[in-house]
């Protein structure tokens, strides 16, 4: 059957364009950045912000002018992560590294402009934890940050860049372009990226990519914990990511 060419409707269009702003943020938005970001007068921003907050796709706490995603939307990400290959293939994996070395493990994907850690398995728990507030990490000092970019295309590469803040968040943060790309560059021959303690001092951690059937990195994984501990494993922690990476690409790619 022809598949039938539809005009998009531009009321629609905009409605996700301004949810889409939330993407990259981890705190509210005001009817007025909306409108200055967007574009749009208002009076337009407001209309379609209510009806996202009617329908809980927003919510509007009292007594305040910001806005923030809704707990519709966090049910749409929830439902999202259960059917996803990503989340579900990879469960297994994350428990054995995380057994094997009794630190955190992490799987991520770019979200917009943002790196999200959709899935985390902690050595002490029972069960993988989804975090929400802390789930937004720094882009330029984590290494699934470092991955993700690694493999991404110049176009994908250069959106997820513009404008971004090369921020010192401890004193061994990458803080220039140049000396992120350097490091990416060397991410992407090794195929294994590093936090030297630039996120949290005295942590560290050790990741890798999982590739999709074009040779992007669909996500990202890493082994995060004590610097003293992850650098006196390190050798080991490397070929397991190696491995963990071969196998989880295989296992996405085939099925």
């Amino acid at each position: 059957m022809k598949k039938t060419e539809t005009r998009p409707i531009h009321s629609i269009d905009r409605a996700i364009d301004l949810l889409m702003l939330f993407s990259d943020r981890d705190t509210g938005l005001t009817i007025s950045e909306m409108s200055e970001r967007l574009g749009v007068p208002k009076t337009t921003v407001r209309g379609i912000a209510n009806t996202l907050a009617n329908r809980n796709l927003l919510e509007q706490r009292d007594g305040s002018a910001e806005y923030s995603l809704g707990g519709a939307m966090f049910l749409l990400g929830m439902k999202y992560m259960a059917i996803s290959d990503v989340i579900s293939k990879c469960s297994t994996f994350m428990e054995r590294l995380a057994f094997k070395y009794h630190e955190s493990v992490n799987v991520c994907l770019a979200v917009g402009r943002t790196i999200i850690i959709v899935m985390r398995y902690a050595p002490d728990r029972s069960h993988i934890s989804h975090p929400a507030g802390s789930a937004i990490i720094p882009t330029h000092a984590s290494c699934s940050g470092k991955t993700l970019l690694a493999f991404m295309n110049d176009e994908q590469r250069e959106y997820m860049l513009e404008n971004y803040k090369f921020e010192a968040i401890t004193p061994k943060t990458l803080t220039t372009r140049q000396d992120f790309i350097k490091e990416i560059d060397e991410v992407r021959r090794t195929r294994i990226s590093f936090d030297n303690e630039e996120y949290i001092p005295g942590m560290a951690g050790i990741g890798g990519p999982i590739f999709g059937a074009t040779g992007s990195a669909i996500a990202a994984f890493s082994v995060f914990g004590t610097a003293e501990k992850i650098y006196s494993l390190q050798k080991d922690i490397i070929s397991e990511i190696l491995f963990t990476s071969a196998q989880l690409t295989s296992k996405l790619n085939i099925g």
